[in-house]
């Protein structure tokens, strides 16, 4: 009786079982191409005004030549000062 019901099930509009697992690649890739065009159309976020600070400093010393700061290397965030 459940191969004459399964029979009978509309169709329409279902792939394979395998279908999916064999068009794997296909699908990601749309995925992925779908996401970067999302994100090229996405407006782009203003700075900070902890980045407009340290571009105005940078700006500072680029245009004083005697000021010389060193800036470790492992430092995320330096604080540069006049």
């Amino acid at each position: 009786m459940n191969k004459e019901l399964n029979l009978n099930k509309n169709k329409h509009g279902k792939h394979q079982p395998n279908y999916y697992s064999q068009n794997k690649q296909k699908y990601l890739l749309a995925k992925q191409k779908h996401r970067a065009k999302l994100k090229a159309n996405k407006p782009p976020k203003p700075t900070s005004a902890f980045q407009q600070n340290k571009q105005k400093q940078l700006l500072k010393l680029l245009v004083n030549q005697k000021s010389f700061v060193p800036v470790p290397q492992k430092l995320k965030h330096p604080v540069i000062k006049n």
